[in-house]
C-alpha cells in the first residue's frame, strides 16, 4: 500500500494581530470564524468551507521569519507517514501527538515551511464540519 497524503484538510493563515486578522476574514470576507483554540498559548479562530477547514493562528512576528501561511495534509496512518519521513531525514518539527480533533504532528519541506500531518480520529470527521462551519 502506497503512504501518500489523502486531501489538503486544513489552510492556516499567521497573524501577530489576531483582531486586525479576525476583523478582515470575517467583516470584509463575509468569513463565520469561532474560537477554536485548544491551547490558551496558541489561540486561532477558525471553520470549515467546504470540507476544508480554514484558520487564523496568533504566531509573533520573529525576526528573519517570513512564513505567513501554512497547511495541513489528511494522511491515514499518522505514524507511518512520520517515520518514512524520518527515515529520508525530512525534519520532524511537532512530534505526533493527540489533540481534541484527531492526532497531528509538524514537518518542515525543503524550504524551511511547516506542513501539519493530520489523521483524523474516530467520528472526529463526520462531526466537525457541521460544527463552525465558515460561510462564504
Amino acid at each position: 500500500m502506497a503512504i501518500t497524503a489523502l486531501r489538503v484538510n486544513a489552510v492556516v493563515v499567521y497573524t501577530s494581530d489576531l483582531g486586525r486578522a479576525r476583523a478582515f476574514y470575517e467583516e470584509l470576507l463575509g468569513l463565520n470564524l469561532l474560537d477554536r483554540t485548544s491551547d490558551r498559548e496558541d489561540p486561532h479562530w477558525g471553520g470549515y468551507i467546504q470540507k476544508v477547514y480554514f484558520a487564523i493562528q496568533y504566531r509573533p512576528t520573529r525576526r528573519g521569519a517570513e512564513q505567513r501561511v501554512g497547511f495541513s495534509l489528511e494522511v491515514q496512518d499518522l505514524e507511518v507517514m512520520v517515520e518514512k519521513l524520518r527515515c529520508a531525514s525530512v525534519r520532524i518539527a511537532i512530534e505526533p501527538c493527540t489533540r481534541p480533533y484527531g492526532r497531528i504532528a509538524g514537518v518542515l519541506d525543503p524550504d524551511g515551511n511547516l506542513l501539519y500531518l493530520h489523521q483524523v480520529v474516530g467520528d472526529s470527521a463526520a462531526a466537525e464540519p457541521a460544527q463552525g462551519r465558515v460561510t462564504t
